[in-house]
């Protein structure tokens, strides 16, 4: 069965909600992450420069996931 987190954070300015979704897949899971990042007003309007510089950092983060999970032996397991 899929299994579901939600990971809230809050800071004077900020409010992030990480929504992580694991589910069953051959050979493994699938790994779906929504970062939700919502400024308070005055940085609202800096909205488009922080998801700019937010994309970069995640497209980083997604490499090194996928390096280190592809450094981990595979492991079989049985259906059932």
């Amino acid at each position: 069965p899929q299994r579901r987190a939600v990971l809230v954070g809050t800071a004077a300015m900020v409010t992030a909600t990480d929504t992580v979704l694991v589910a069953p897949r051959r050979g493994g899971s699938r790994v779906t992450w929504d970062a939700d990042i919502r400024f308070a007003a005055p940085l609202r309007i800096f909205d488009p420069l922080f998801a700019w510089l937010f994309a970069a950092s995640v497209r980083a983060a997604i490499a090194n996931l996928h390096r280190e999970l592809d450094r981990l032996p595979r492991r079989r397991f049985a259906a059932g």
